[in-house]
């Protein structure tokens, strides 16, 4: 795009693209009890901001040999002229790997960050056992992210000063999935 309006592409028409910093980051958390029941949910996110997602340029355009991503298949081709991805080919003449808005995505996301459900067992049969409270609960963490960004995770994506909003390809690790049994127990 020739944003200088000199009537040429070229160095001068480079620009800042993307916005790192989130318009801003919410979060909330839910508890309820009932009839010794208790369950609590806390989700996070963020809204409004852009990651470059470089990775892109390795599962889509093969600039280094890798696995390519399943969006490939929507490649261009001569019958398939509205694709969402550039064609593909062995060799990158056009320079299509070069910094561009094609990799900068939408990093908005909502996370469920924590789920937990216990329940306590009653006093009346606790105390027979000499026991003063017994509770047992499942607890799941970062189970469902909601989210456009089409990279492993947006949370986990480059928060230091240096790579702030920039998913480098291999260099991040999406935040663990897990889910806990366990027990509190007093006496």
């Amino acid at each position: 795009m020739d944003l200088n309006g000199d009537g040429k592409i070229d160095a001068n028409d480079r620009t800042f693209i993307g916005k790192p910093n989130s318009k801003f980051n919410y979060g909330l958390n839910l508890s309820a009890t009932y009839n010794g029941f208790d369950a609590s949910m806390f989700f996070s996110g963020v809204y409004g901001n852009k990651i470059f997602n470089e990775d892109r340029k390795y599962s889509e355009l093969g600039i280094f040999p890798s696995n390519y991503s399943v969006s490939v298949l929507n490649a261009w081709t001569p019958t398939n002229t509205t694709a969402t991805v550039p064609a593909l080919q062995k060799t990158l003449t056009n320079n299509e790997g070069r910094t561009s808005t094609y990799f900068v995505e939408n990093g908005s996301y909502l996370k469920i960050k924590s789920i937990q459900i216990g329940y306590t067992l009653p006093k009346s049969v606790i105390n027979k056992i000499g026991i003063s409270n017994l509770r047992f609960y499942v607890q799941g963490e970062n189970l469902f992210t909601f989210t456009k960004y089409t990279g492993m995770d947006p949370e986990s994506v480059g928060s230091s000063t240096s790579n702030k909003g920039v998913d480098f390809q291999g260099m991040l690790y999406p935040h663990t999935k897990a889910v806990n049994f366990g027990l509190n127990l007093n006496f």
